[in-house]
């Protein structure tokens, strides 16, 4: 049903918008405001590397997101997401550009989800415990010692190399990505065993791009990048007035365990 897919495709959303945020949570260290950050002490490496050093660096990057709040753009075939998140107030607020058609609002709290799409949940937000899921696929996008699955993320990277300064190209393997299984990576074929990304890393040593070329899985699908930028942000988002929030069916259609 539409409203199952529309839902699904609002979390898979902010879950990918999260997918450099890691290391909050219980098992995360203390924030470092932009202006503490010593590029002298924590500077990306420079020169080409070995790959291993390559996929050490981008993993560190990944992991140094989640030590303060960051602006967020996504943008892919049709839509283009903006927003910001908090790593350790498990935070998030994004509007997401449907390309033409009606935005997607969303919000999280923890573990408590919001999204408000006009064409789907009228003028109320509904309310999903991200909870309810979060056991059988990647729906809890920041859970405690890696939001967004990040370390998970560069774990499935195929090969990797640095390109220059702060730059890195490799090759990722997506039937692997949280939440997948034997009839989706079935469904993505050989392709996606080793989709092109490029990566970069500022002179803090945090990642500040990810872009992954599904093309090669999808002719249509065209390039999903995502960037951080504007590190230390504010992020103060607020859940909606009880009067404007709708409670989630009990069952979503295609949710697991339904």
């Amino acid at each position: 049903m539409r409203y199952g897919r529309m839902t699904r495709t609002g979390i898979a959303l902010l879950a990918t918008a999260a997918i450099g945020v890691a290391g909050c949570g219980s098992n995360g260290g203390s924030a470092s405001p932009d202006a503490t950050l010593d590029p002298t002490s924590s500077a990306a490496p420079t020169g080409t590397g070995t790959a291993a050093e390559a996929r050490e660096a981008l993993a560190a990057a990944a992991m140094k997101l989640g030590e303060q709040s960051v602006r967020v753009k996504m943008t892919t075939t049709g839509m283009t997401g903006t927003g910001v998140m908090d790593p350790k107030t498990r935070m998030v607020e994004m509007t997401m550009d449907m390309g033409g058609q009606q935005n997607m609002e969303l919000r999280a709290l923890g573990d408590d989800f919001y999204m408000r799409m006009p064409g789907l949940t009228g003028d109320k937000w509904m309310h999903i415990d991200i909870t309810k899921y979060s056991d059988s696929a990647n729906l809890n996008f920041m859970p405690d010692g890696d939001p967004g699955s990040a370390a998970k993320t560069m774990e499935n990277i195929v090969d990797v190399k640095q390109t220059g300064d702060g730059r890195y190209a490799g090759t990722i393997d997506m039937t692997k990505a949280e939440g997948a299984n034997a009839a989706a990576a079935a469904l993505l074929g050989d392709g996606a065993r080793a989709v092109p990304f490029t990566a970069s890393v500022d002179p803090q040593g945090r990642l500040t791009s990810f872009e992954v070329d599904m093309s090669v899985v999808n002719s249509a699908a065209g390039k999903l990048s995502t960037t951080y930028s504007d590190f230390g942000v504010a992020v103060n988002v607020q859940r909606p007035p009880a009067d404007q929030v709708q409670e989630a069916p009990s069952t979503i259609p295609g949710f697991p365990g339904n």
